[in-house]
């Protein structure tokens, strides 16, 4: 009840603003029960309940910090005012692939908003053709969290002058959250799967790894009030492209309108493999 009545009366507290607002209410609280109500007409008991209420207030404090702050309460109730986003998402093809849900989910509901995307080369050639999104920026293969400022400097430089309110890194790595700690926002999220969310002004969290990566993705927007209407992913593909696999079903005598399966028998990871007994039963 007192969490609520802090988020109603104060809901934009800044963290240091709720520290002292928490203390100056909590001792004020403990003081006047002290020497104005039970403290002194019912002895040790009376303190008691005065030290309960004292860590009640305390408590009211962090459960605002949870909520508001970290809960991602504060975005959500300010996102419409949003007008610059980027997403880090410096994974690999499937990854990036599963992540275009978010792009299109973000520029459907605030359709204002300049989104821009990090990723890593030669990924980025998949989403150029992407209309979601407003500016690409893809970095070099090599990069580490030892090197960022040597390589791609310049580039930092310039996604700091764009002045982006929000930054979402969808999944937290060495890379990724080494790039979130040196672009400027007004917000960050730095989204781990497998631990507590570091460096975050939102406390995404994740509850079980048995749910897709879309889903995963997606509840960074939940998380500050955005519910994603579309899921699938997407791929928008170069006139180029197109021709290609059109021309190579041609000189394959393949038919365009015929089903057709294609096979991939590696995988970067032996969970990710089918087995060579799978395959061998197969054939």
């Amino acid at each position: 009840a007192r969490c609520g009545k802090m988020c109603v009366e104060s809901p934009n507290l800044t963290r240091l603003q709720l520290a002292v607002k928490t203390f100056q209410i909590a001792i004020f609280t403990l003081f006047g029960n002290i020497f104005f109500r039970r403290a002194l007409r019912e002895g040790f008991e009376g303190l008691i309940f005065c030290a309960l209420d004292f860590y009640a207030f305390l408590l009211a404090g962090i459960l605002y910090y949870e909520e508001r702050i970290r809960g991602g309460g504060r975005v959500a109730d300010q996102i419409q005012k949003v007008k610059k986003i980027l997403i880090i998402k410096a994974m690999g093809i499937g990854d990036v692939v599963m992540a275009t849900p978010v792009f299109r989910n973000i520029k459907t509901t605030l359709p204002d908003v300049s989104l821009s995307v990090l990723v890593s080369a030669p990924v980025d050639e998949i989403l150029k053709e992407n209309p979601y999104i407003d500016k690409l920026h893809s970095l070099p293969q090599g990069l580490t969290s030892k090197n960022i400022k040597k390589m791609i400097g310049a580039l930092i430089d310039e996604m700091n002058r764009e002045k982006y309110d929000l930054i979402i890194n969808l999944q937290a790595k060495n890379v990724s959250s080494s790039i979130l700690k040196l672009v400027h926002a007004r917000w960050k999220i730095d989204r781990s799967y497998y631990y507590r969310d570091k460096r975050t002004d939102v406390l995404v969290g994740c509850e079980t790894l048995n749910r897709s990566g879309i889903e995963r993705d997606l509840d960074c927007l939940r998380r500050i009030g955005l519910e994603p209407k579309d899921k699938y992913p997407e791929v928008f593909l170069k006139n180029k492209d197109i021709d290609f696999a059109e021309n190579f079903f041609k000189n394959n005598n393949l038919g365009l309108n015929q089903k057709t399966v294609f096979l991939h028998p590696v995988a970067s990871l032996e969970i990710r493999e089918w087995g060579l007994k799978n395959f061998s039963e197969l054939c």
